[in-house]
């Protein structure tokens, strides 16, 4: 018999003033790729009675950084971009299954915040005795 053992370990970080400007531009940007392609979506279905693949949303995300008015996405990693989404694929996904509603709109005001850099795993800890 294999069987894997996968572990998680959770942590509460303490960010100083700096650090929390930068991990709040992230849940900034991750809830603004999320509703920009929840809209975009939207509309193209509404004039094409189609989807757009995940590709071409992409695409148009690379495109949208490139904007002088949107230049500021380029301040936070792309990943964290792309974990936007990631989450409005997943939430198309169940939406389409059965398993949830049509996706909403995200709001500041929620307080369920989250974004992943999955290529970026680095966390330099202390040991503690």
């Amino acid at each position: 018999m294999n069987e894997v053992l996968i572990k998680a370990y959770k942590y509460r970080i303490y960010p100083n003033g700096e650090q929390s400007v930068f991990i709040e531009k992230h849940f900034g940007c991750a809830r603004f790729t999320y509703n920009w392609a929840l809209a975009l979506q939207q509309k193209y279905y509404d004039e094409h009675k189609k989807s757009l693949s995940r590709k071409d949303i992409q695409d148009q995300l690379v495109a949208l950084k490139k904007q002088e008015q949107f230049s500021w996405l380029n301040e936070v990693n792309s990943q964290s971009l792309l974990s936007g989404l990631l989450h409005i694929y997943t939430a198309f996904e169940n939406f389409f299954k059965g398993r949830a509603k049509f996706p909403k709109f995200k709001s500041k005001k929620i307080p369920q915040r989250s974004y992943q850099c999955p290529n970026i795993a680095m966390l330099i800890l202390r040991k503690v005795y």
